[in-house]
């Protein structure tokens, strides 16, 4: 090949290598756009009960609509500001969470394996079992459960019927003294999740970490 025909096809490479950058640069662009943000929630009414109602009926927020959602967003409860021994119920409800059978604690005991000073969820007073309920349909949930007993992770949609599960399989149960109790992050992923239930038998279980993708 003559060196005029090798510069004639020059201008002609330089232009396919820009066109394919291009489209590289758009591509990645659309990736950029589909990853999932993460918004921490904290929640209302920690100091006294009635700091809850007048969250409610602040003009400044509007207690029962959920705030504007771009799509995947993903949110983390921080249980963190809960208060030791606080009964957890409403203190989510201004994103539509609401909790049932739950209290925040600081675990002192080393066998749960958390951090000191690290505030979880334990199902009480009714041991073993914890509920969370949206009134805004989601559709992934995430949570670090730690029970000495095999523990499931369910969820339902509206109507009560089940949509996806995961567990924590304990072959021989925790029970020797000083053990690290088992752990592990589930996760359940469906449309239209509007409760996820935590459910171990004949022990306690503790729920930390706790994620929510709309």
């Amino acid at each position: 090949m003559s060196i005029s025909m090798v510069e004639d096809f020059s201008p002609m490479v330089a232009q396919e290598v820009t066109r394919m950058q291009n489209h590289i640069g758009k591509l990645d662009s659309s990736k950029r756009k589909e990853k999932t943000s993460e918004l921490v929630v904290h929640p209302v009414g920690t100091d006294s009960p009635g700091s809850r109602d007048r969250a409610k009926s602040s003009g400044s927020a509007d207690y029962e609509k959920l705030p504007q959602l771009s799509p995947s967003t993903r949110i983390r409860l921080a249980l963190e500001k809960l208060q030791g021994f606080e009964k957890v119920e409403e203190q989510f409800q201004h994103w539509g969470i609401k909790f049932h059978n739950a209290i925040a604690l600081q675990p002192s005991n080393p066998r749960f394996g958390i951090e000191p000073g690290v505030t979880v969820l334990m199902g009480a007073p009714k041991g073993g079992a914890l509920e969370v309920t949206f009134s805004h349909a989601v559709r992934q949930v995430w949570a670090r459960v730690t029970s000495s007993r095999h523990t499931v992770m369910s969820a339902f949609d509206e109507n009560g019927r089940l949509l996806a599960t995961d567990e924590i399989k304990v072959n021989k149960p925790s029970d020797s003294i000083g053990s690290v109790l088992p752990n592990a992050e589930l996760t359940v992923t469906a449309k239209n999740i509007s409760k996820i239930t935590f459910y171990t038998f004949d022990a306690q279980l503790i729920v930390d970490h706790l994620k929510v993708e709309f």
